[in-house]
């Protein structure tokens, strides 16, 4: 409890400059998104590329982790929400709008992505996936985390959240809201890292079934 309220105080200070409406998303996400799960699939020295970054939180506990070295990258096609990134001035990291494919090949030692297949047909997830392989120096690691449909209340309540947040509250931008099975983000990743794709259940403590898909190129 009191690493929590630690944590949420360091976020409130980071994010001062943001609106208090921002402040307080970034702190529902803390508390709802097992952020500390990325920690463990890239390396405290790598140059990350967050897709998709959103207000930048991921990339802020990428940053903050003691004894690391990281720098990162973080871009979002929500032009607000990269302004909100930029005001929370995260150290070693940059942010910008624009798109992956700007991005030279072989330039990253990791390329996050949390929480933005979902809001993508499946039919465009290899393009985007080819794109990050791209980018990827060899031995780099890809880290997709996604809330899975495994039958159970919690995802059909974590399907209802985003519905809201896209097409109510417009919180988040994307073509569709759609909740897929693991196996299904399994095959897609495949398709393009081949057998190197692994899940991990990343959900302990959390309400919604968060899984994080880890790839090495």
């Amino acid at each position: 409890m009191r690493r929590t309220v630690k944590n949420i105080y360091g976020l409130w200070c980071q994010y001062g400059q943001v609106p208090l409406a921002v402040r307080t998303r970034v702190t529902i996400r803390f508390l709802t998104c097992p952020f500390r799960a990325f920690l463990l699939a890239v390396d405290k020295s790598a140059h990350i590329l967050d897709v998709g970054c959103g207000d930048g939180q991921l990339l802020h506990w990428l940053i903050k982790e003691p004894g690391t070295q990281r720098t990162g990258v973080g871009v979002d096609i929500d032009a607000d929400k990269v302004g909100h990134a930029k005001m929370a001035t995260i150290p070693g990291v940059v942010f910008s709008q624009q798109e992956i494919r700007n991005f030279p090949d072989s330039h990253f030692d990791g390329v996050t992505i949390a929480h933005v297949l979902y809001l993508i047909p499946v039919q465009q997830w290899r393009k985007l996936l080819i794109q990050c392989a791209r980018v990827l120096k060899p031995g780099g690691v890809l880290a997709v985390m996604e809330v899975v449909d495994d039958g159970s209340w919690k995802s059909r309540l974590a399907h209802l959240q985003e519905l809201i947040s896209v097409y109510v509250t417009r919180m988040t931008q994307g073509e569709v809201v759609k909740t897929w099975k693991e196996e299904v983000y399994l095959e897609e990743m495949q398709k393009v890292f081949g057998g190197s794709v692994v899940a991990m259940r990343a959900d302990d403590g959390y309400l919604h079934p968060h899984v994080l898909f880890v790839a090495r190129k």
